[in-house]
Order: structure tokens, then sequence, then C-alpha cells
């Protein structure tokens, strides 16, 4: 899944539950839900 520059590389079926995904406005929505969250900055040349 990719979101503008931001990828999440997984199967959705990892996420159960807890993945949401809508339309608000003619934009898409994605809720993720989480007792917390590790965002790992990667640089790739």
């Amino acid at each position: 899944m990719k979101v503008g520059s931001t990828s999440v590389k997984s199967y959705l079926a990892d996420f159960g539950n807890t993945i949401h995904l809508g339309k608000i406005n003619g934009k898409y929505v994605l809720l993720l839900e989480s007792d917390s969250i590790l965002f790992e900055r990667v640089f790739e040349a």
C-alpha cells in the first residue's frame, strides 16, 4: 500500500480488523488502530 510518499509493505490480512478504508469528500481515508506506531526512516539511493 502506498499513501503519498509513504509505503507500507505488508499483507492487509496482517492487520485483521484494525484497518479501515473509506472515502470522504472524494478523498481516501485510512484509519489504523494500534497501541503504538513506529516510524523508521529509510534512505534509498
